[in-house]
């Protein structure tokens, strides 16, 4: 096509063809994706907003159509955690023990794709390959389903298995390939690494837990966060409790009185501890701060004592002793005359 349409050099079509893994599915499948293709991503938004809005709605009815799918979105996912809290799913197998950890880990929708994959399992067909070392390398099939043939590697130190067909690295779960070799070497549970927490029960609690983590990081959150909350809704439902009956709410007054003043108490107490501890602090800083400065002068005075020895100044006698001979001759001479 690129020989009979002389695209070698059509720098569309050679932009295109760089972006080949964003747009073909054969290449895309090492990105995770959950397995929506971009064509399904349409069809979905069609799906969910092309019930009730057409080529002339109005921006505002599209809004209000907008809205209410987000609200019909957020109950429904509130139902779906809703169910998954009231127990585990059941299967018309038997529960293995892996079918069992899927259960309790996967939510209710993810366990029943894992349970096809199960199923599949079962039915599909193995094929010894080879091995290198403590690697060994298997096909995998099923014979009334064409193309469903897929090499499998697996590697004994660390349990670790991947398939060509990549439906855990563009999905998130394994595939039937990987779940028969894994049942081939008696591995019963599905190994961490492939548990993937997008899918899992918890997944909403593992993202908060991480949202409190960066928080406290950066002092926006303290430890006492979830105290504070807790006594916050027993205060409220205690009120709730009692506040109509008129006894319950001068109790609940008096007592609010009573606890005040002994929480003033206590705090005043806790500020004069941390004040005194503050002052003491500042003392022994002074003090050391004092004794810095006294080794200091007592080492500049030590200094200071020390004598120094200066050369003592000579005297110059050059020419000296030859006057005093010149002198002494002169003075002879005149004595014998």
């Amino acid at each position: 096509m690129i020989n009979t349409f002389k695209l070698e050099k059509d720098k569309w079509f050679n932009r295109l063809y760089g972006l080949k893994e964003k747009w073909c599915t054969s290449l895309s499948k090492d990105f995770f994706s959950a397995g929506i293709l971009s064509s399904q991503r349409s069809e979905s938004t069609n799906h969910a907003v092309g019930f009730k809005a057409n080529k002339s709605t109005i921006l505002t009815e599209f809004y209000s159509i907008f809205q209410a799918t987000i609200n019909r979105w957020r109950k429904t996912e509130e139902k779906d955690d809703f169910d998954c809290t009231r127990g585990i799913p059941t299967s018309e197998l038997s529960m293995s023990a892996i079918l069992k950890q899927a259960a309790n880990v996967y939510t209710i929708t993810l366990f029943r794709d894992f349970e096809e994959e199960f199923k599949l399992s079962v039915a599909s067909s193995t094929m010894f390959k080879g091995s290198v070392g403590r690697t060994v390398f298997f096909e995998v099939w099923i014979e009334v389903i064409a193309g469903s043939r897929q090499e499998v590697q697996y590697k004994m130190e660390d349990s670790t298995v991947t398939c060509t067909c990549k439906n855990f690295e563009e999905s998130g779960w394994l595939c039937f390939h990987c779940l028969r070799i894994l049942h081939l070497h008696s591995i019963n549970t599905i190994p961490d690494r492939y548990i993937t927490t997008r899918w899992t029960r918890y997944a909403k609690k593992q993202i908060w837990k991480r949202v409190d983590t960066i928080k406290r990081e950066k002092s926006e959150i303290n430890n006492f966060t979830g105290w504070r909350l807790h006594m916050i809704r027993r205060y409220y439902n205690l009120i709730l409790k009692g506040h109509k009956i008129a006894k319950a709410r001068k109790f609940i007054e008096e007592k609010f009185k009573t606890d005040n003043k002994a929480v003033d108490e206590i705090i005043k107490k806790e500020e004069e501890r941390k004040a005194k501890e503050e002052a003491a602090k500042i003392a022994e800083q002074e003090k050391a701060k004092a004794e810095a400065q006294r080794q200091t002068q007592d080492e500049e005075s030590t200094n200071s004592e020390i004598t120094i020895v200066v050369d003592p100044d000579r005297a110059n006698n050059k020419g000296k002793n030859t006057a005093k001979v010149i002198i002494t001759l002169i003075y002879q001479t005149i004595k014998k005359h």
